[in-house]
Order: C-alpha cells, then structure tokens, then sequence
C-alpha cells in the first residue's frame, strides 16, 4: 500500500529548510551605522584598547553606579570579567609606578618605577622617571626634567611584545595627558603623545619620530584646546545629584589658576586669551580628558588601528579624575562630576569605535594607577585621627637628630616620596657605618608626628623586614640602584607629598584607598561576570599577553586570569564555552 505522508528525503529537507530561514528571521540586526567590513583574525582582537582612569579608586564604580548610563562603565561591568578585590601589591602608589605596573607586569623592584622621582647619588640631583637627554620634543622647548622616552623603564611591556611577536608590524599607540601616562604605557616600541601646557598642543619627541605625522599636525592646527577657553565646567546633573559628596566650597580645596573653588568653573587662566596659563588650568578640568579622547579618536581613524589585517594596540590614560581629586578631594562634588562625565565620553568613544570597528573585535582592559586619599581636614572633621606631614620640616628635624647623634653635618641628602636618601660622605667622614645611621634616622621617624613605620636599606637587602603585608608592599616597591636608604610609610589618612599644601588631597601609601582598583576584562576571550577574589594588578599584563597567544613582558611577574578566560569545549566541532 503506498503511503500518503511526505517520504523521509523531503521530510529531512523541509525541516533543515525552515530551521535555516527562522534562524535569518531571529538574528539579531546589526547596527547600520558600523561602516567596518573586514573579517576577525583568527579569533584575535583587530584592536586591544587599555584604559587606565588616573587616581580611579575602586568605589568609583560602586558610588555612583545609579547615575550612570547604559553605554560607559555599565556596559564595562556588565559585559566584561569585572574583579572587584584587585589591588597593588606595592607601597608606593604613584602614576608612574602603577603605569609601569601595569604595563609591565612587574614591580619597581624589577622595572625601576620607584616613583615619579627619585634621587641620582652620583650626580646628587633629581631623576624624573622619564627624562632622557638624548630625546628631545619636537617643535617646542624640552623641559629640564620633562619625560622624553621610556629610557629608565627596565621591562618591555605588553604593546611592546605584541610587535615583536609579529616583526612590529602591529602598531602601538599610547596618549595622555601626561607625559609619564604616555610613554610607561607606550613602553620601548610603541609610539607616545601626550599634552603641552606649554602651547596647547599633544607632542612627541625624538625617540618616536623626526617629525609629526601630517594627522597630528592637523590635529594641534585645529587648535581644539582654544575652543574652551572661557568655558565654564558646570555640574553634569542637577546638584540635588550629588548627595554623596560634601559641600561645594571647603577652605582647603585649591584654587588652581582662577579656576574658583566652586562649581561654575571658569577655564581662562586669568588670561584675555588663550596662552599657557590656560592650557594649564585646562588640566585641571574635565575638559582635558575629552581633549584626550578627541586626540585617540584621530589616531584611530588616521593609523588605521584595527584595519589592517593586525591586532593593533592603543593605550589611554585619562589623567582629569587625578588632578580634580587633588584639587578638591575625592569626597568632593567635582570629584563625583568627572566620574558622571567620564562614563559619558567612554560612551561615546565606545559608539565611536563600534562604528569604526567593531566592538565585538575589540579587547578592554580599564584599570587605574591608584587610589586616593580623603582630604586630611574632611578626615579631621569625622573625628579620624589625620594631618599633614612637611616633609622639610621632617627632614631638618631628622639632620638635627643625627647631628646630635653622629656630630654635625648635613646628613639627609634627598628626600623624594617615600625615600630619604643619606649623606653616604658623611658617613665615611664621621667613621659611621652606614646601617646605623639608617636604623638611627628609622628610630628618630618612628616617633614623629604622622609617620607610621620605616624600613632601612639594610633591612630590605639582607631580607631582614618583618613579616608583614605592608614590609611585603615596600619590599615590592624597593629598587637596589634607585631607591633610597630609608623608606617612609604615614599613618593611613595622613598626607605626606613634597609640598604639604600643594593640594587638598594625594595618594602614595600602602593602604586600600590607595592600592584597590578596578580591573575590568570586556571582550570575546572574557567570561563576563563579576569575581570578588583577591587579585593583584601585575596581573593584567601577563593576561592580555596569554589572550593575544604572545609572550608576556621580560620582567612579568604576574598570573594569567584563567578563571575570567573562556575555554575551548573538548568536544568535535570546537566552540566557546560562556
């Protein structure tokens, strides 16, 4: 009897067939405004962008999370491997020390990123952590003491090893507004750009190229920074927004070339027209981190990253978050205004990058250098105990100490934060062992006002430091050559910078407001999802290198984040595991 039904051949067609076009149906529609065609890598990213937030504390995130849109820091803690415990394992955290952390992987200890500064013993002056004499900046006068090339950085760093692994032909592209955010991130291979106050330009200098690429010429043509002059920075939001900062005007927040205390802000520089002093009092504001990622958007889009058949890195530091904190504290209401902003310009540079990208071909790494400080006098007002320390003050009355110990002399040489550095020429003169002259400065330290704990040169080399977190974090922090011969640790709260009422507040200690940082991982090779375990920042380096199948920096000391990487199924077929 011959049946009635369809015959297997065409009941397996039929159903293939219609599988197919529900699948077309259902596909999600991809945005018209992207204009990139170009296919994946071989599963790599087209574009690898590092974002590190300057003085970007952890809570950042947490504080204001309600006040942010969907595009910036939501889409980052929403779709990236979002770890909400990293910290710095080093005592001292300062920009270029956490720049170089992480860049390279891998402590002062290892990279020579003591600080932004520290003391030459043989030619008895100071060191800025990236000055060279031989790179000099194109177009315009070389500061004495201004950062020229990554000359003292003592590692490769990720951009670094992502050229060599294919004989330099990915680009690396590093921009900041400070020299020393550029160039550590830019690293020995890359190419940096960062701002001049001088004339309102993004510069570079002689160890990245003989002249500026025509895009960049263009660029500081247009003279973008001219168009705030005048400009007044409001707050974002209605100030009924901004009901977990203080009050607007407190007596010791800094006025920072007539900028004001006071929200509306005023950019001119007390000048008629637009001349140093404004480009200056523009670092100040956030208008210079849309300056920034103004500058990125070019680089972008003139050097092609991310189209050219080549995994490309770019390396952002946005520098406004540190300087506003300085200024005010990051208690403060601008503190909280930039952060609103900030998630704003990520936004769009995300929608930028997405239109010119791709973001589904785009790795993030956002990270910051370190924490902050409350303001000493908001501390004092909550009953914490708190102050500022003079460092001069503290200095003489050391050499007064030692004088009256080891007989007159000048015996501190330097002191540039956390190290004092001592008169070893003195000691040979006086007949007095290096060791106690160290554990006599120690002693007298340890007792002054505001100074927590110190540990000698002696101690540190020997490996006779207690066995502590904080001994482990200076330790760390602590390079043989360049180091000093005391290091100095405040109490937590007190504020210990060159200049005691330079800002409201600072950063450089080994305590958590200083040391925990937000590390977010967005991309395809990451497992979205938020990990509360205990990480540490030399960790981001050795995971992006282990994501891009390259070989991680020379002086690498971290671990690869493998419970954030996704792993291949053990199946036939392959596929992702999510």
């Amino acid at each position: 009897m011959r049946s009635h039904g369809f015959p297997p051949f065409y009941k397996a067609f039929y159903a293939v067939t219609f599988i197919v076009i529900a699948a077309i149906l259902l596909r999600p529609a991809r945005s018209p405004s992207r204009t990139h065609t170009s296919a994946p890598l071989n599963g790599k990213p087209k574009l690898v962008l590092l974002l590190v937030i300057d003085g970007f504390r952890a809570d950042r995130l947490t504080k204001f999370d309600d006040l942010f849109g969907e595009g910036g820091f939501k889409r980052l803690m929403e779709r990236g491997a979002w770890f909400t415990n990293a910290h710095y394992g080093h005592a001292t955290t300062y920009t270029a020390a956490g720049h170089a952390v992480i860049a390279t992987g891998a402590y002062a200890n290892r990279n020579g990123m003591v600080s932004n500064d520290w003391h030459d013993r043989e030619k008895k002056s100071r060191v800025y952590c990236c000055e060279d004499d031989a790179a000099q900046v194109l177009g315009e006068l070389t500061k004495r003491h201004g950062g020229t090339s990554p000359k003292n950085l003592l590692s490769t760093t990720v951009g670094d090893e992502l050229r060599m692994s294919n004989n330099l032909q990915s680009k690396s592209i590093a921009i900041s507004l400070k020299d020393r955010g550029a160039i550590l991130l830019g690293g020995k291979l890359g190419t940096a750009y960062w701002w001049s106050s001088a004339t309102g330009r993004f510069v570079t200098t002689t160890k990245y190229a003989q002249d500026y690429p025509a895009w960049v010429k263009q660029f500081n043509d247009a003279r973008y920074a001219d168009r705030y002059f005048g400009k007044e920075w409001t707050r974002l939001l209605p100030e009924s927004a901004y009901t977990q900062s203080v009050r607007d005007d407190r007596p010791y927040e800094i006025d920072m070339l007539g900028n004001g205390r006071t929200f509306p802000h005023k950019i001119t520089g007390r000048l008629d027209k637009p001349g140093s002093d404004f480009y200056e009092a523009l670092e100040w504001t956030p208008f210079a981190d849309e300056l920034t990622l103004e500058f990125a958007k070019a680089a972008v889009t003139n050097e092609q990253l991310g189209k050219r058949n080549i995994t490309d890195f770019l390396s952002i530091s946005l520098s406004a978050h540190d300087m506003i904190c300085h200024l005010f504290g990051p208690e403060s209401q601008e503190a909280a205004d930039i952060v609103l902003r900030l998630d704003r310009m990520l936004a769009d540079f995300f929608q930028f990058l997405d239109q010119q990208i791709g973001m589904d071909h785009v790795i993030v790494a956002l990270t910051a250098d370190h924490g902050f400080m409350p303001t000493p006098e908001w501390s004092v007002e909550l009953g914490l105990d708190a102050g500022r320390i003079d460092p001069e003050k503290m200095t003489q009355a050391l050499n007064d100490a030692l004088s009256a110990k080891f007989g007159s002399d000048r015996w501190v040489e330097a002191f540039w934060n956390p190290a004092l550095y001592l008169n070893h020429t003195a000691m040979k003169a006086h007949g007095v062992p290096a060791r106690d002259v160290e554990e006599a400065a120690a002693d007298f330290l340890r007792s002054y006002p505001g100074i927590a704990e110190c540990l000698t040169r002696t101690q540190i080399l020997s490996g006779r430091v207690p066995d502590t977190a904080l001994s482990r974090r200076v330790v760390k922090a602590f390079h043989r050559e360049r180091s000093g011969d005391v290091i100095v640790v405040p109490k937590p709260l007190w504020y210990l910078h060159k200049k005691p009422t330079e800002y409201a507040a600072t950063h450089g200690s080994p305590y958590a407001y200083d040391t925990h940082v937000p590390v977010i991982l967005m991309g395809e090779p990451f497992r979205s999802g938020v990990y509360a375990t205990l990480i540490d920042v030399v960790d981001v380096a050795p995971t992006l290198a282990n994501v891009l199948g390259i070989a991680a920096p020379t002086l690498c000391e971290g671990r690869v984040l493998h419970e954030a990487i996704q792993q291949a199924e053990n199946k036939d077929g392959g596929g992702r595991k999510r």
